[in-house]
């Protein structure tokens, strides 16, 4: 009887672990296709490849210590998609290196709000928190 019973459990284990494993693929493919259709709005892949240029070019910009270049980039890329998290990134980072935390605590939540790769949700998460540390006035 005993061995029964575990068998059952060790059933509905399983089960219900394949369960949690299909609602998260489900609901992984679910926020790619909606990433897929906002990215697939803009108007015509000339807007996609300006885009994504203006955020590398921004990302080289805040390598290269040009601070405002970077916000210009940011400015330009979110523009042409505001609905998009890469350019708040940039811009986040920016702001983040210039000490102008709660700027980059705007940038970061925005960039958030809009979508990151999981890589960068995961980063721009742990920056949002770092800047959110450094402008705490009552340490």
């Amino acid at each position: 009887m005993e061995n029964n019973m575990l068998y059952i459990i060790l059933l509905l284990a399983g089960c219900l672990a394949g369960l949690v494993i299909w609602y998260r693929r489900r609901t992984s493919q679910a926020v790619n296709e909606q990433h897929t259709i906002a990215e697939d709005d803009i108007t015509g892949s000339d807007g996609r490849i300006q885009y994504h240029e203006l955020v590398t070019q921004g990302h080289t910009a805040v390598r290269d210590g040009d601070y405002q270049a970077a916000l210009d980039f940011s400015a330009k890329a979110i523009a042409i998609q505001p609905a998009w998290g890469l350019a708040y990134y940039l811009r986040g980072q920016t702001y983040h290196q210039l000490g102008d935390y709660d700027a980059a605590v705007t940038a970061y939540e925005s960039a958030i709000q809009y979508g990151l790769p999981d890589a960068l949700q995961t980063k721009a998460t742990e920056r949002l928190w770092l800047a959110r540390s450094l402008t705490r006035t009552d340490l």
